[in-house]
C-alpha cells in the first residue's frame, strides 16, 4: 500500500521530573533540581497519576527541554486559570506553616503567566517639534525715524506674554504730556513691548498723556 511508509509510531514524550529543593527526598528520588525558579511554556497536563491520583504539569523550557512538576492543592488551583501555551514563571517560596494549629505545613509557590499571543506594546520614539525662531521687534522710535513723511507707524501687536510696556516714542515714565508736541501725541499714546527705554527703567503699563 502507498501509505505503508507514512505510518509513524505514537510515542509519549517523557519529560524530566522536577524538584524545587536541592536534596532529593530519598535514595529512590530521580527528580532533577534546576533552582527555585523555572520559566517555560505550559504545554500539557496529565491527570490521575500515581498512588495519590495527582496532576503533572508539563513545561517546555529553553532549548526544547521538557520538564514535569507535580501538582498539589495549591498548584492545581493556580494552574486552573492558565491557558495552554502560556509562558509561565514558577518560583518556590519554601515550606510555610499553616495558619491554624490543626493544619499541616505546605510548600508555597508563586506562579505568574503570560497568555499566548500577547505582544507587549513598544513605545514609538517621536522627534521633538522644532520651535520657529521669533524675530526681534525693532524699537518703535527707530521705526518712526525711518518712516517716510506723513506715514503713521502702527504700534506692534506681537507682544510677548506679560512683557513690560513703554509708549511708542520710547519715553520714560518721568516724561509728562506737556513735553510731547500735539502732533506726536497719537504716537506717544501707543504702547509696544519694552525694547530700548531711554532711562533703562521698567515700565509696566501704558503712559497716559
Amino acid at each position: 500500500m502507498e501509505t505503508q511508509n507514512q505510518w509513524q509510531e505514537a510515542k509519549e514524550e517523557m519529560g524530566e521530573m522536577l524538584r524545587f529543593t536541592e536534596q532529593p527526598r530519598n535514595a529512590e528520588d530521580t527528580s532533577i533540581y534546576l533552582g527555585e525558579i523555572i520559566e517555560g511554556v505550559y504545554v500539557g497536563k496529565k491527570v490521575n497519576i500515581g498512588q495519590n491520583d495527582s496532576n503533572i504539569y508539563e513545561i517546555k523550557m529553553a532549548g526544547d527541554r521538557l520538564v514535569n512538576m507535580w501538582g498539589s492543592k495549591l498548584i492545581d488551583g493556580k494552574f486552573s486559570i492558565i491557558p495552554f501555551n502560556s509562558t509561565v514563571h514558577v518560583q518556590y517560596l519554601g515550606l510555610k506553616q499553616p495558619a491554624t494549629a490543626k493544619g499541616k505545613a505546605y510548600n508555597d509557590y508563586k506562579i505568574m503567566f503570560i497568555k499566548p499571543g500577547f505582544v507587549e506594546a513598544v513605545p514609538v520614539a517621536t522627534a521633538p517639534v522644532a520651535q520657529a525662531p521669533v524675530a526681534p521687534v525693532a524699537p518703535v522710535a527707530t521705526l518712526v525715524a525711518q518712516a517716510p513723511a506723513g506715514v503713521a507707524v502702527a504700534p506692534a501687536t506681537a507682544v510677548a506674554p506679560e512683557a513690560p510696556l513703554v509708549n511708542a516714542m520710547g519715553l520714560s515714565k518721568e516724561v509728562t504730556g506737556e513735553d510731547v508736541p500735539d502732533a506726536l501725541k497719537p504716537l506717544a499714546e501707543a504702547t509696544v513691548p519694552l525694547v530700548d527705554a531711554p532711562d533703562g527703567g521698567v515700565v509696566t503699563k501704558a503712559i497716559p498723556f
